[in-house]
């Protein structure tokens, strides 16, 4: 994604508000070309995801949310 770190300040509150972490990410410019590089991205890993499966799930779970109903359900223990 090229978005390992934020160059902006992030606020607990925006951690805290996915709406808010959707617009900086919508607005963020890769560090790198894409396709270009890899890197670990262990501090935006999660938003990044959490903001594709909001994309993609039909009902606009969050992570969260997605992987409690799923493991839930199924009897596993999961932590993320």
């Amino acid at each position: 994604a090229g978005l390992p770190y934020s160059d902006q300040m992030i606020t607990r509150e925006d951690v805290a508000d996915w709406r808010r972490m959707s617009a900086y990410f919508e607005s963020a410019t890769p560090i790198w070309p894409p396709g270009s590089q890899a890197g670990y991205h262990a501090l935006t890993f999660g938003f990044l995801v959490d903001q594709i499966v909001r994309r993609l799930d039909r009902y606009h779970r969050g992570l969260t949310d997605f992987l409690n109903e799923i493991t839930r359900d199924h009897g596993i223990q999961f932590h993320f």
